[in-house]
């Protein structure tokens, strides 16, 4: 019971703390988070127009987000998505980042999900649905950034090369 007590305090000083620093950070707005997305993708992709907004979760604060699609041509494209979601204001900021920084694994009959560290420093997973011909990784910034990066008719390695074109550097400077 003195361990389940201490787990659930422990649980509490980490989600307010998340809410503390929510409250001291605000959140980019959306042309300055699509500013940091890859200009450009793999070798024979095309850039579609990116995407990008703010809005307001009630009793959750603000999220940001911004997202860009590559594609090659052809009679089945194959894609890559790219989403960048600044949680700086998210009320459970904390327990967001620590849910997808240390996901479980699975393994089914098509594919897997398994933790990963993201191009060698980056908490987040690593999925695989073979049926669909899905890859992708989601991983977590500065405590603060969520970034997912999915293909489709692409290999993994093409994945991790689409990740290694953020500025991941830039994201990680800020407060």
């Amino acid at each position: 019971m003195k361990r389940l007590a201490v787990a659930l305090l422990g649980w509490v000083l980490v989600i307010g703390a998340g809410t503390a620093a929510a409250r001291q950070a605000k959140v980019l707005g959306p042309a300055a988070l699509q500013d940091l997305l890859p200009a450009s993708g793999p070798a024979g992709f095309t850039r579609q127009a990116p995407e990008s907004r703010t809005q307001e979760v009630p009793g959750m604060g603000r999220v940001t987000e911004a997202n860009v699609r590559f594609q090659t041509a052809g009679e089945v494209p194959h894609t890559l998505h790219v989403s960048i979601a600044d949680l700086a204001e998210h009320s459970m900021r904390a327990l967001v980042v620590q849910s997808k920084a240390h996901p479980g694994s699975r393994e089914t009959g098509t594919g897997y999900e398994k933790a990963v560290t993201v191009l060698g420093q980056y908490p987040g997973s690593e999925t695989v649905e073979r049926m669909r011909q899905e890859y992708g990784v989601e991983f977590v910034v500065n405590d603060r950034f969520l970034v997912k990066v999915t293909g489709q008719w692409v290999e993994m390695p093409t994945v991790y090369e689409m990740a290694g074109k953020i500025p991941l550097d830039r994201l990680a400077k800020m407060e």
